[in-house]
């Protein structure tokens, strides 16, 4: 039980870590992660969703990515997260 207890915890704390960075990005950064990650959209999906064109979604996916490792590798992205 107590590795149990260890394992919920370290996912318990991954997740609020992830909710804290999300929430920390730029609104449009965080929009299109959320959309494609974490609901499951496509690309084409998400540009019909907020009426955008799909090169906008890929380079905010991209530039949010990108936000994320600099946050979880210690940095602090473009001074904003």
């Amino acid at each position: 039980v107590t590795s149990l207890d260890g394992r919920w915890r370290r996912i318990i704390s991954l997740s609020k870590k992830r909710w804290d960075v999300l929430q920390k990005m730029k609104e449009e950064y965080r929009l299109v992660v959320v959309l494609f990650y974490y609901e499951g959209l496509s690309l084409r999906d998400i540009s019909d969703v907020l009426n955008i064109p799909i090169g906008t979604v890929k380079s905010r996916l991209s530039r949010g990515k990108e936000e994320i490792r600099n946050v979880l590798e210690g940095g602090n992205g473009n001074g904003k997260i």
